[in-house]
């Protein structure tokens, strides 16, 4: 057994959260003799709950895209600072009056002891479905300070003992794909446990075991029948059976369909089975389900008996689920007890990236009193020493990759040097001067691309997204010359609000902002051209569409028939049908500054933008969390709504859109699946009221100009959707091939 002089010791503190007759909440608190209780309201409508779900799904995909933009400005992403606001209410809420004192009084008991405090919760079916783990105090998650772990506990189930097992740590991994659902991505997932499992394996601390294909149900019977399982890890997809009430895992039946295992069913299965002491609950990203159910299987598994389940309760990326595998695992073979060494796996994620929210993924149930589920009766294997290798080997192979760095460095291939002096210290940690030169490279390659990054952004002519990164690469090598790339951001910014006002009929803007241009740069663009059309009483436009970038009117001809709008709501599809109308007349009606247009001319206005982008295989579904989170982080009222192959993403400002055209009008954002990428479409209809299962009455014809939002202010805010679309499909090796 593991030496555990060094383990934090935990007062316990269990709080019990209940609904009453009136709708309100009780929460009870109770840590050894004393306990408290207080009465609260739920702060968490509907409506919120889903911003909620929806802010962790945007976390998620971005973990799982990886936002290096994020991590280089080393500031919170804005779902850790909705997260904090949402874990500091709760708090709030939860943990109010005499609670919250007598937690204090825990609190104080525990520093004294030196001791910790852990938080059990018991909750109620109606609250139980919050991210609780995300709980903050001070602006600190409670869940990542080893001293304070979260766990959930099932008030009314027996206490569960310690299982005497002797090594190795026996786990079998299922992994369900009927070939019916959407599939999963398990290939990847099987590897990463194996890799995150391999270092125990060949010490002989775990034996791993792995259960796939068709008939998964009667392969997990037969695995369970010799009861010498410990841990049960289960990756697949999990549902919720609305008539039980309860959640569900799908399995594969023989010809590898779809078959529900209901949650007494796998109660059944486990009981009895005394030394399976842990089961874990696996969704990985891109199910496009729910991974909620989960959640309720778990507590299911709890009351049959299982001293310890952990379950998603919400999709997990790749890079997290290993983290977790790796880091937990490890922890629990060294016998550290199920909650530290949870909590020691969700402080790695978080140290890896801040930014990131999977970490209070996991949910863990707990009836071992003291977290620790398994007692070792024999000694741990001893770990043969690896052979020897000759020193000279090592030092010779770091010579040849310093030599390779120094060849790297003069041709100024920074990446390449890098990749090479990392390698010499791989042989040799402190071979020569290769940790100098690591340093020097890196930074040079890191300004490289931030520049290589600026300039093609300036080339795609995404000016207000180049302008961020420009004093980034400003503060990262102040010696560098940017004085020309800043001097063709700011021409470029003012460019393109000159043809926003020359679009709404504003000559005199558009002509001083052109004026400006020319000043700094007279070959900048058309703009002196546009200037001299302007002098010779021209509308400044030169009968040309603007630029990609800042297009708003179609230009091109409706899509090809192969292309046509998949979506199937008929409003939709007859808003289609007149903005094809409309490219075939071709009609000249610009819309005047500040005035709502009369819905009996919206068929003659001007409509939705659209843009085609060459993306493999694109994620729809992320696309939409990321104009979602674009309409949210601009402080609009939002929604996401799936047409068959495709989505609708619709933004509107409380009290201000609402009464345009004379109906609920909203930017939206159509996304439509291509046979080589997707289609991204912007313009303005009707708030769809999904209550109805339908949009109705879309119109197109929302000009973008109000009498509300400034012409700047609101050519900005369209930018941004269309700078949301473009970052996606470079971040997806795609680029951009029409628009209209």
């Amino acid at each position: 057994m593991s030496d555990q002089s060094d383990e934090i010791k935990y007062l316990d503190f269990e709080l019990t959260i209940s609904r009453s007759e009136t709708d309100e909440y009780i929460a009870r608190a109770r840590s050894g003799k004393g306990k408290a209780e207080m009465r609260f309201t739920d702060p968490f409508n509907q409506d919120k709950r889903q911003i909620v779900k929806s802010t962790l799904t945007a976390a998620a995909l971005r973990s799982a895209a990886v936002n290096r933009k994020a991590k280089m400005r080393g500031a919170a992403a804005p779902e850790v600072r909705e997260m904090k606001k949402f874990g500091s209410l709760l708090f709030q809420e939860a943990v109010n009056g005499a609670v919250r004192d007598f937690y204090q009084k825990c609190q104080s008991q525990a520093d004294r002891d030196r001791c910790g405090i852990r938080l059990r919760l018991s909750l109620d079916q109606s609250v139980d479905e919050l991210p609780w783990e995300f709980l903050c105090i001070n602006d600190d998650f409670v869940a990542l300070n080893p001293k304070s772990p979260v766990v959930r506990y099932i008030d009314g189930a027996a206490a569960c003992s310690q299982v005497k097992v002797e090594y190795p740590l026996r786990v079998l991994v299922v992994i369900a794909k009927p070939s019916d659902e959407v599939p999963l991505d398990t290939d990847a997932e099987k590897e990463s446990i194996t890799d995150a499992l391999k270092p125990l394996t060949e010490q002989g601390l775990v034996h791993l075991t792995f259960i796939e294909g068709n008939d998964t149900w009667e392969k997990l019977m037969d695995a369970l029948l010799p009861n010498r399982t410990h841990i049960l890890h289960f990756i697949g997809h999990g549902a919720f059976d609305e008539k039980n009430g309860e959640g569900v895992l799908l399995m594969a039946d023989a010809d590898g369909n779809t078959m529900i295992v209901d949650s007494e069913r796998l109660r059944v299965l486990v009981q009895g089975k005394s030394r399976l002491a842990l089961v874990v609950l696996n969704s990985c990203l891109g199910a496009q389900g729910d991974a909620q159910p989960f959640s309720s299987v778990g507590a299911g598994l709890v009351k049959s008996g299982i001293p310890a389940v952990i379950a998603m309760q919400f999709e997990i990326s790749d890079d997290a689920a290993r983290a977790i595998a790796e880091t937990f695992y490890t922890s629990l073979a060294l016998n550290m007890p199920v909650d530290a060494a949870l909590t020691e796996a969700r402080r790695k994620i978080f140290l890896s990236d801040r930014n990131s929210l999977e970490w209070a993924t996991p949910i863990l149930y707990m009836q071992v009193p003291d977290g620790q589920l398994f007692e070792f009766k024999g000694p741990r294997p001893q770990t043969k020493p690896p052979a020897p290798i000759e020193t000279d080997t090592f030092k010779a192979n770091a010579a040849q990759r310093y030599a390779e760095g120094e060849l790297a460095m003069a041709r100024q291939d920074w990446a390449a040097a890098v990749a090479a002096f990392r390698g010499a210290m791989v042989y040799v940690p402190n071979f020569r001067d290769a940790a100098d030169k690591l340093s020097i490279c890196a930074a040079r390659a890191n300004t490289a691309t931030l520049r290589q990054r600026v300039e093609e952004m300036i080339r795609l002519g995404s000016y207000d997204e180049a302008l961020p990164l420009l004093d980034e690469l400003a503060k990262t090598d102040p010696d560098q010359e940017l004085t020309k790339l800043r001097e063709t951001i700011d021409c470029g910014q003012k460019y393109q609000r000159a043809i926003a006002a020359l679009e709404m009929g504003d000559r005199t803007a558009g002509a001083a902002l052109l004026r400006d241009v020319i000043s700094c740069r007279p070959d900048f663009e058309d703009a002196t051209e546009r200037l001299n059309d302007l002098a010779m009483d021209g509308d400044g436009l030169l009968g040309r569409r603007p630029a990609p970038t800042t297009s708003m009117v179609p230009s091109a001809p409706p899509p090809a028939p192969g292309n046509q709008s998949s979506f199937a709501v008929p409003e939709l599809a007859a808003g289609w049908n007149r903005l094809n109308k409309w490219w075939n007349a071709k009609p000249e009606t610009p819309a005047q500054p500040g005035k709502p247009l009369d819905p009996a001319e919206a068929d003659k206005a001007q409509g939705f933008s659209w843009r085609e982008y060459d993306v493999r295989k694109p994620n729809l579904r992320q696309l939409a969390e990321e104009m979602r989170l674009y309409l949210h982080n601009n402080g609009c009222d939002h929604q996401v709504v799936q047409q068959r192959e495709g989505w609708i993403v619709q933004g509107r400002k409380a009290g201000q859109w609402r009464d345009f055209l004379g109906m609920a009008q909203a930017a939206t954002i159509l996304i439509e699946p291509l046979s080589n990428g997707v289609r991204v479409s912007i313009g303005g209809a009707k708030w769809i009221d999904k209550a109805a299962g339908a949009a109705s009455g879309l119109i197109l014809g929302f000009t973008w100009i109000t009498s509300i939002i400034g012409v700047v202010q609101q050519q900005s805010f369209v930018d941004g959707l269309w700078q949301t679309a473009e970052r996606y499909a470079r971040e997806h090796g795609g680029r951009q091939v029409r628009f209209g």
